[in-house]
């Protein structure tokens, strides 16, 4: 949700790769990736979580995955984790046989002045879905108190998943990541 006096920082990039198994027409945008601050944030001078590590590139289908995705809070704010939809950003515009201007919201670089919130969600593939973005037995999943994300998958390709992390101070929401990447899962 928006909240009214939040400010956004965001990043919107195309194209995401073409092979991506699990949402709707991949390589025809690209992503978007935000940090909310609330206005109680910005009241408290508020410093965002930072994420510890960065995703395997590649993940062992049919094998367990214990990726630990969490954050840390100079604050010590509490911090909960969940995936989320990932944002589209961007599209061909602007590049070779795409009409429009890379500049555009649609383009190669969109111009954050004027490609604002609310964005657009990814659309999963039928299979898929927001709280299981890659499948698998036991199904891909994140610790909403951890971060650490498990499970075992059990189909090769490569699938975007998003991960939001809500940060609380007692018991107020007071700013939101939202972040996604790509896991790649092979045969090892």
């Amino acid at each position: 949700p928006i909240f009214e006096g939040s400010y956004f920082i965001s990043y919107q990039r195309c194209c995401r790769n073409e092979t991506i198994a699990n949402i709707n027409n991949p390589g025809a945008y690209g992503a978007t990736y935000i940090v909310e601050i609330t206005a109680p944030a910005q009241k408290f001078c508020n410093n965002s979580p930072a994420f510890k590590s960065f995703p395997p590139i590649v993940v062992c289908v049919n094998e367990d995955i214990n990726f630990d995705h969490s954050a840390t809070d100079r604050d010590g704010d509490q911090l909960v984790y969940e995936f989320c939809t990932p944002l589209a950003g961007g599209g061909r515009a602007g590049s070779a046989g795409f009409p429009g201007l890379e500049s555009d919201c649609d383009g190669v670089k969109p111009d954050p002045a004027r490609c604002l919130p609310p964005f657009t969600n990814v659309v999963f593939n039928p299979l898929y879905n927001v709280t299981a973005p890659m499948g698998g037995s036991p199904v891909v999943s994140i610790d909403p108190n951890t971060g650490l994300i498990t499970g075992k998958p059990d189909i090769f390709g490569q699938f975007v998943v998003g991960v939001c992390v809500t940060e609380y101070r007692n018991g107020v929401r007071i700013g939101a990541i939202r972040r996604d990447f790509q896991f790649n899962v092979t045969q090892c």
